[in-house]
């Protein structure tokens, strides 16, 4: 069945959570993959910073607001640790952990419990999807 949806072909629906940091360069490109995932019948839910609330909700998508906001993320960067005489390399790490290490790992905190919460439900009969005759 060429050109059919994978959910009709295989005859069942999805859960599909999409992640990203609340950063707009993160966040945009993953738009056809999860407009793709809702055509072809798959629910799905997107957990992002409170940052991109407002664009998630424009699209109509169900929202999992996890993690810091990115100015929360950059105040840590604002605020380092000293490193007197550190090597360039050293300072990036430490930017790069302060912007989306501690950020990553509070959303993914904030996501456990959700995600696990959803896989214990039955996905509603209305996204179940018959197979299709072949």
């Amino acid at each position: 069945m060429v050109g059919a949806p994978m959910s009709s072909f295989w005859g069942f629906a999805m859960r599909v959570l999409f992640t990203s940091t609340p950063l707009f360069g993160h966040s945009m490109p993953m738009l056809p993959l999860i407009d793709a995932a809702m055509q072809a019948g798959h629910e799905v839910v997107v957990a992002t910073g409170p940052n991109l609330a407002d664009e998630v909700d424009r699209r109509s998508l169900t929202l999992w607001q996890v993690g810091p906001s990115m100015a929360e993320g950059f105040g840590r960067r604002a605020a380092p640790p000293e490193m007197a005489g550190a090597t360039h390399i050293e300072l990036l790490r430490r930017d790069v952990i302060a912007i989306f290490g501690w950020p990553g790992w509070e959303q993914a905190r904030d996501l456990a419990p959700l995600a696990a919460e959803w896989s214990q439900h039955e996905l509603p009969p209305s996204t179940r999807i018959e197979r299709c005759a072949t």
